[in-house]
Formats: C-alpha cells, structure tokens, sequence
C-alpha cells in the first residue's frame, strides 16, 4: 500500500507524457488527433524569422569584426583608429574608428570620437538582440532608423560644443 502511493504520481506523470495523449490547455488541445495546424504553422515561422534574423546579424557582425581586424591599427586619445586610403563613410563601433586618411583631424574624427563616448555601438547591439526576438514587428525596424538618427544627431550636437565651426 505504502509503494502504491508513490507509484500514483509517476503513472499520472507516464499518462501526461505519453505521444498517444492529447493534451488541453487553454482550449488549445495538442496531441496526435489535434487539428490545431495553425498553431505550429505560426510557431514555426516565428523560429524561421528568429533564426533568419539572428544568421543576419552574425554574417553582418563577422563582416565588421574582420573588416576592424584587418590593417594596421593606430591608437589616437585612446581610441584604435583603422584609415582607409580611399574615400568612404567613416564609421565608429566600440572602440574603434574606421575613417578615410583625409578626414583624420576634422570634425568628422570628431563626430566618430562622440559615437564612442555614447557609446551608441551598445545601443544598435542591443537594439539588434531586441529585432531578433521582434523581426515581425514593423515598428521595431522603424525604431532601428530612428534610433539610428538620433544618434546622429546626438553626435553632431556633442561635436558642435567642442566648438568646431558648424559649417
């Protein structure tokens, strides 16, 4: 008698588990009988968007993890430094800068040095985390450009109080 009762909680448990089961939650029955499709349909294409957007993000941070480990790197106020000899946007992400030879020293070095102490690289990383989990929604890309332009604006603002010429 005293073994029966230990026995109870472990067949219930065998029952629940069993693939033979269905198994009602909320009105939502899932089991073999289930006609409930469209629950894993939706399921699965949320793990396709999550995993479509994570392989995004890390192709996109390999590419930029290479490109700051390529070439020499020179240390300016505390900051590595990457020149480009040809012209391109210049850039900033950590700390590191990626900018052309000719606009070392101008308010554009400037403006990267602002990104840095901002930090705003923190930003896009956890805003890249968020767009993950959140691909579907349309307003969390949108919220990606935006966050992206005030960040732009943050910088050039905080460049501005250095007293560089604003022209």
């Amino acid at each position: 008698a005293m073994f029966a009762d230990i026995r109870m909680p472990i067949t219930a448990i065998e029952e629940a588990l069993a693939p033979t089961q269905s198994i009602a939650i909320e009105g939502i029955t899932i089991g073999p009988d289930s006609s409930n499709i469209w629950l894993i349909i939706v399921c699965v294409l949320y793990l396709t968007g999550i995993v479509a957007t994570l392989t995004s993000n890390i192709v996109a941070y390999i590419r930029l993890f290479r490109l700051l480990n390529t070439g020499q790197t020179e240390w300016i106020d505390g900051i590595k430094v990457k020149k480009a000899d040809v012209d391109m946007p210049s850039f900033s992400w950590g700390r590191y800068i990626v900018i052309s030879r000719s606009d070392v020293g101008s308010a554009v070095f400037m403006h990267e040095k602002m990104h840095i102490k901002c930090r705003h690289s923190m930003d896009l990383m956890l805003h890249s985390l968020i767009t993950t989990i959140h691909w579907f929604n349309p307003i969390v890309w949108i919220a990606h450009k935006e966050l992206k332009t005030l960040h732009e604006y943050e910088a050039d603002e905080l460049t501005l109080k250095t007293g560089i010429n604003p022209a």
